[in-house]
């Protein structure tokens, strides 16, 4: 064979082997890059740095989980109980802080059928400063450059280690992701074991305490990014939580002295985010809408009140006669109408006239047996 041939011929070859390899990784697609998976296939763990932009861009959800660490162990089907909403997608990364969360975020919010955003917020996210933070996904898998996507097609590490492990954790979890990167299992806990991996590193302290506003910046800088996905997307429920540390967290804060500085600067963040209750519900096409809550006592009144229902679509007067051994006279009944209007300040109450039966009977009316006829 002569050389121009044989040079011709690797050529060919290695075109073959390329455009081979290439297809391959857009079928399988193990970092969703251009769509979810496949036949059957669930979006199981590989690397969450590289997938998770994918899965926030390609799924279809109406709740996303965001957040760090702290929530990598919630399974999505836990907030698909139609309450939050009735699919849901996890978005959690391992020491993220917030310029990671804001690619995230800018996919996240285009969604059309998306209803609540549940938003965990570390503490290191508004105590690190913002200027020494890295992203950390990589740019070619947000920037919508077709040219760059040679970065992901031919990638050693994407053909190699994480397209294999996408099939394989497919086959170990049955095609569910909804163990993807939950690493509950993977340490010990309780008191002793919380002990012995924290005094290797406690402080030993106190070192003198910082200003009460050290962080103040740090927070309005998160605000100022954070609050234009709310004002972007008046129609979607935010819920953001503060992670539940540990009593160990808060002495380690102590001892370097930031406790007070923490403190203060969550409760500026936080009386910050509270402002943003009590705004009118509106649709992503403008359009206001009222959601009122559905209750059988004054307490569910209080719950309604505080997850800012826009009034009380109906207030189910039967559960007044079922919680009693007689009728309710005329002056009790006013009495709880009368502070149900008065804890919705204005707003609509609906109270539907008494609805009992068949499934909800009343020993003291008397009334015969019937079978639901639902």
């Amino acid at each position: 064979m002569d050389n121009k041939k044989f040079v011709k011929n690797t050529i060919i070859y290695s075109a073959v082997i390329l455009i081979a390899i290439a297809v391959t990784v857009v079928i399988i697609d193990p970092f969703s890059h251009y769509h979810m998976p496949l036949f059957n296939m669930g979006a199981v763990a590989t690397d969450e740095r590289t997938s998770l932009i994918g899965i926030a861009k390609n799924d279809n959800y109406e709740v996303a989980l965001v957040g760090s660490s702290m929530s990598e162990n919630f399974i999505d089907s836990w907030f698909e109980d139609g309450y939050f909403g009735k699919s849901a997608v996890k978005l959690c990364f391992q020491g993220a802080h917030f310029d990671d969360y804001e690619i995230i975020l800018d996919e996240v919010i285009k969604h059309p059928e998306l209803k609540t955003v549940v938003f965990g917020l570390d503490n290191y996210i508004l105590t690190d400063d913002p200027s020494e933070q890295e992203i950390t996904i990589p740019e070619y898998l947000y920037n919508d450059k077709l040219t760059d996507d040679s970065h992901y097609l031919w990638n050693k590490s994407v053909v190699f280690e994480f397209l294999p492990m996408f099939i394989i954790n497919n086959i170990l979890e049955k095609g569910s992701d909804d163990n993807a990167y939950v690493w509950e299992n993977l340490f010990p806990y309780g008191k002793d074991a919380s002990i012995a991996s924290y005094i290797s590193f406690r402080p030993e302290g106190p070192k003198e305490r910082e200003a009460y506003d050290t962080y103040f910046e740090n927070a309005d800088l998160f605000l100022s990014k954070f609050t234009k996905y709310i004002e972007a997307r008046p129609d979607v429920r935010f819920y953001v939580y503060a992670p539940p540390y540990s009593i160990l967290f808060w002495d380690y804060s102590l001892l370097n002295g930031r406790l007070e500085a923490e403190i203060c600067l969550l409760e500026r963040v936080y009386s910050k985010l509270l402002e943003y209750k009590g705004r009118e519900n509106v649709t992503a096409d403008g359009r206001k809408i009222s959601i009122s809550a559905n209750v059988g006592s004054l307490a569910e009144i209080e719950d309604a009140i505080e997850n800012d229902a826009g009034g009380i679509g109906l207030f189910r007067s039967e559960f007044i006669y079922l919680s009693k051994d007689s009728f309710p006279s005329e002056d009790e009944l006013f009495s709880v109408y009368k502070t149900a209007a008065e804890k919705m300040q204005g707003k609509e109450v609906v109270i539907r006239a008494l609805d009992v039966g068949a499934d909800r009977r009343m020993a003291y009316y008397g009334l015969p047996n019937e079978n639901n006829p639902a």
